[in-house]
């Protein structure tokens, strides 16, 4: 598994609902509904088989347009098909 496979890196963990307590690591709200960690506050470094690249964006990023993230993961199958 890559690094870049990693919660941090995965659209479904949240960019709205997340905690560090104490001085600890940063943990975020698991969006995804078929992950075991759905619904769970998860390190950035954990990981999931239902790991989904962000592109720099989580699925509940303020501002971002609707359907963004069907768009960027039909380019990227694209790219990869090419």
């Amino acid at each position: 598994m890559s690094t870049y496979e990693k919660c941090a890196h995965c659209r479904f963990w949240s960019e709205l609902a997340a905690q560090s307590i104490g001085c600890g690591p940063i943990e975020a709200v698991c969006l995804c509904s078929g992950s075991l960690h759905n619904g769970k506050f998860v390190r950035a470094t954990a990981s999931c088989p239902e790991f989904r690249h962000s592109y720099g964006h989580a699925i509940d990023e303020p501002g971002l347009p609707e359907g963004w993230h069907e768009i960027v993961l039909s380019e990227s199958n694209r790219r990869e098909e090419i």
